[in-house]
């Protein structure tokens, strides 16, 4: 198998595990913090349970969202130190322009 199938099932996977740390987070601490304990399943949720569920959600999704962003500019980075000549911005030294692109 080539390196890049390796890569992209080494990615996948990753994928899969923050999906499923993602999923386990908002079972356990969301659903814990803002549903009563003691309320069975099919019960419906109370106004303010329903606010707090929406609330966490939205800051565990938009947490894993940034932590996402942030390890694949980290994964793009070391792509790009493992192929010189092919990453780095346009009009730097690996992308088209040459040498350098205008100043910043």
């Amino acid at each position: 198998m080539d390196e890049s199938r390796l890569m992209l099932m080494e990615t996948a996977k990753l994928e899969l595990e923050s999906f499923s740390q993602v999923y386990n987070l908002i079972s356990d601490k969301c659903i814990s913090k803002c549903v009563a304990p003691g309320k069975g399943a099919g019960e419906e949720l109370a106004v303010g349970e329903t606010a707090c569920l929406d609330r966490c959600l939205v800051k565990v999704l938009e947490t894993q969202t940034f932590i996402s962003t942030v390890l694949q500019k980290k994964q793009e980075m070391q792509m790009g130190a493992m192929m010189p000549g092919m990453g780095g911005p346009p009009g730097g030294p690996g992308g088209p322009g040459g040498m350098g692109g205008p100043p910043m």
